[in-house]
């Protein structure tokens, strides 16, 4: 997993994220807080990960979250965090191909416990 926040700078939900993948087992490659989209896609296309987990708390980052989505390996399943913003806007997260939009830790925790990476290779 390849984890990444495009506008939060302080990075708590992204740590908790990468606490519970790393409780989980998953190797997960941190690529930290403020990164630019063009980044985050070059690091999935050399890396190739099974999962790509950004958070995403202002609408001003949706135009990178769609990038993002529509330009990473398609093997590669985008969840995002701390997205209340794409709650009330489902179009953005079908534009971007998000397979998970997690309200909060529980719902990712769920997807973790559920989490079968052959099922989607």
């Amino acid at each position: 997993m390849i984890t990444a926040t495009l506008d939060d700078f302080v990075g708590q939900g992204i740590e908790t994220i990468e606490f519970f993948a790393k409780f989980a087992g998953m190797e997960v490659t941190s690529l930290g807080v403020m990164q630019p989209a063009e980044t985050i896609v070059e690091k999935c296309s050399e890396q190739r990960p099974t999962l790509l987990g950004l958070t995403v708390l202002r609408t001003f980052a949706f135009e990178d979250l769609i990038y993002i989505g529509q330009n990473i390996p398609s093997s590669t399943l985008l969840i995002v965090g701390g997205g209340p913003c794409l709650q009330s806007e489902p179009e953005i997260a079908t534009q971007a191909n998000l397979h998970l939009v997690a309200k909060d830790v529980k719902d990712f925790i769920e997807f973790m416990l559920n989490f079968q990476p052959t099922k989607f290779s």
